[in-house]
C-alpha cells in the first residue's frame, strides 16, 4: 500500500507470499517514515490480509499496488470514495526466491 493520507508514522504496508506446509500465508510487513522506528512483521493467513488491507484504505493509503512478473496492476481511490484500476509493465520480470 502506498500513497498515505496526510503524513502519518506509517509509510507503506507490504504483503509477500511465504511458503507454509499448512496453507497460503502472506508475510505482512509494516514501514514507518522514521528510520528509527523498526519494520512490523506478521505472517497471516490471505484473508487475514485482506482485513488489514481493507482497515487502511481510505482511512491511512489511497492507492493499493500489485507487482506480478507479468504486469503491475495500481487499485487507486480518489477523495470521492470512487475506485479505478490501471495496469502497466511489469516492474519485476524474474523471480528469486529467498
Amino acid at each position: 500500500m502506498a500513497k498515505t493520507i496526510g503524513k502519518p508514522e506509517l509509510k507503506n504496508i507490504f504483503i509477500r507470499p511465504i511458503y507454509s506446509d499448512d496453507e497460503f500465508m502472506v508475510l505482512l510487513k509494516y514501514r514507518y517514515r522514521l528510520r528509527e522506528t523498526e519494520d512490523i512483521e506478521e505472517e497471516l493467513t490471505l484473508v487475514e490480509s485482506l482485513d488489514v488491507v481493507k482497515s487502511h484504505l481510505k482511512s491511512s493509503f489511497l492507492s493499493v499496488l500489485l507487482f506480478t512478473t507479468e504486469k503491475d496492476v495500481v487499485f487507486k481511490v480518489n477523495k470521492k470514495g470512487i475506485g479505478s484500476i490501471s495496469e502497466s509493465s511489469p516492474t519485476f520480470k524474474n523471480v528469486t526466491q529467498a
